[in-house]
């Protein structure tokens, strides 16, 4: 729903200028205030009023971004050139903000597509210099309602906080859109070729200004023809760039899909149901599932019953590994999928499953094992896991040696990054003494001053070349440590 305010002390009527050579032309912001426009609030469920949402502020239209509406101005124009500068600041924290909307043509105050007037609309955000047919429903089929700016030329605009130039020609059913002095697009048929000049407020995600000035429209000149007639041959070559190289992407997507089609097969061809008699008892255990000896970064999460790791193998030799292997366990293949550069492979035995999932990435594969009916008690033991002939990290064998953990230990986790975590029943400052003088009596020396907060105590020790951290953070049960072995 739209609503249109009266501006206090303006008489609003419209005036069709269909402009000649011979017309002079015409300043639509005069710099002081807003004589001749209308304001339209296109959202009423968030009213807000013309005072907060458009402001003349030295000699600027600033366009404050706290409402979704537009300003109309009240003259027609028909064969004109249309030209203006914006400001807009649009990115904070990688999020576009501002109110850098749009520029309507044409325009009449009906409503028409997308809560927007019937109008012809110029996007000046994201795909800037794209044209939509606001009078015209988007289901219209085939689709003549939007027209996108070319993918070429790119980056028209300018960086953020300087000032952007807009050109429009409008001559008869033909549109040329200019930026910056670098033609966007041209749109030929427009369904709509005279009525108001519009600009657009769309909020951003944060509310941001921005500005415009030097607002006019010019009638043809021969040089804008000459501008048209440029545009057109300059279009006329991106369209032919853009053809060669979107062919040239095509051939080489199919290339790809080529590729890995013929990648996906070898591997489905290597893909032989083995038929090997259990060779190893069967133990419910996570830890007796089978690990390649090159497994690194091996996680065990009993929370969430998973098992990762990485291994630099490549992808078929992994899949023979855990083939062989599975089944000299027991465990039987229920279900598989093979793609170019990934398999998931469903194990069964028993009441027991485990959802293998094996991605190849660039230096080697990513293993994650979903299961089902395991137990994973024991597998925060590294010296335990090390003894089965599970490969270790240096850091969580050092760690459980040369580190007393405290009684009433919750949630123990050795992960990839040679670290143990695990909360205790200790409060903050005395969980970290407790550590603190542990380490001194081994003889590890501070080596800097402690980090103290409300809820945080943090230092580092070292000795013989080796380093290990004491992160303390206050939790419900006690607190949360956090114990980080360094080389």
């Amino acid at each position: 729903m739209r609503k249109t305010y009266q501006l206090s002390g303006i008489v609003l009527f419209f005036v069709v200028f269909s402009i000649s050579a011979s017309a002079e032309e015409t300043v639509l912001f005069n710099g002081k205030d807003l004589d001749g426009w209308s304001y339209h609030l296109q959202d009423e469920k968030k009213p807000v009023e013309l005072s907060d949402a458009w402001v003349v502020q030295q000699g600027l239209l600033v366009c404050t971004g706290a409402s979704k509406s537009y300003l109309m101005h009240k003259a027609q124009f028909e064969d004109y050139v249309l030209t203006f500068e914006w400001r807009a600041k649009r990115v904070k924290n990688g999020v576009t903000v501002g109110a850098a909307g749009s520029v309507y043509i044409h325009t009449i105050d009906e409503e028409g597509a997308f809560s927007a007037p019937k109008s012809i609309e110029i996007s000046l955000n994201n795909n800037i210099g794209a044209v939509f047919f606001r009078d015209v429903k988007s289901t219209t089929e085939p689709k003549n309602w939007a027209f996108p700016a070319p993918k070429l030329p790119r980056d028209v605009e300018n960086d953020l906080g300087e000032w952007n130039r807009l050109k429009l020609i409008s001559r008869g059913k033909r549109l040329t859109v200019i930026v910056n002095g670098v033609v966007v697009n041209q749109i030929d048929g427009l369904n709509r070729t005279k009525g108001a000049i519009a600009i657009n407020s769309v909020p951003g995600f944060f509310k941001a200004p921005t500005f415009y000035r030097d607002i006019r429209v010019q009638p043809i000149s021969d040089t804008h023809l000459k501008d048209e007639k440029n545009a057109t041959q300059q279009l006329a070559k991106f369209k032919v760039a853009i053809a060669k190289k979107e062919a040239a992407q095509k051939v080489m997507r199919s290339e790809e899909k080529r590729k890995k089609e013929m990648k996906q097969k070898q591997l489905a061809k290597g893909w032989v149901d083995v038929n090997i008699a259990q060779e190893i008892d069967f133990k419910a255990d996570a830890f007796h599932l089978p690990f390649p000896g090159d497994a690194q970064k091996l996680e065990f999460d009993a929370r969430f019953k998973d098992v990762s790791f990485t291994s630099p193998t490549t992808l078929a030799k992994l899949t023979r590994f855990y083939q062989v292997e599975m089944a000299k366990r027991g465990w039987k293949v229920a279900e598989k999928e093979i793609e170019e550069d990934s398999i998931e492979v469903t194990f069964k035995n028993g009441k027991s499953e485990v959802e293998l999932s094996l991605n190849e990435r660039s230096k080697g594969v990513k293993v994650d094992m979903d299961c089902k009916g395991l137990s994973f008690k024991g597998s925060n033991d590294p010296a335990a896991l090390a003894a089965l002939g599970i490969a270790q990290p240096k850091g969580h064998l050092f760690l459980q040696k040369e580190i007393q953990l405290p009684e009433n230990l919750q949630s123990l986790k050795y992960d990839g990054d040679d670290r143990c975590i695990f909360k205790s029943t200790l409060e903050l400052q005395e969980a970290f003494d407790y550590f603190g003088q542990q380490l001194r009596d081994k003889g590890y020396r501070e080596t800097r001053r402690p980090l103290e907060s409300k809820k945080r105590r943090y230092t580092e020790f070292g000795k013989n070349g080796i380093e290990i951290s004491v992160n303390v953070f206050t939790d419900a049960v006690g607190s949360r440590i956090i114990l980080k072995y360094d080389e």
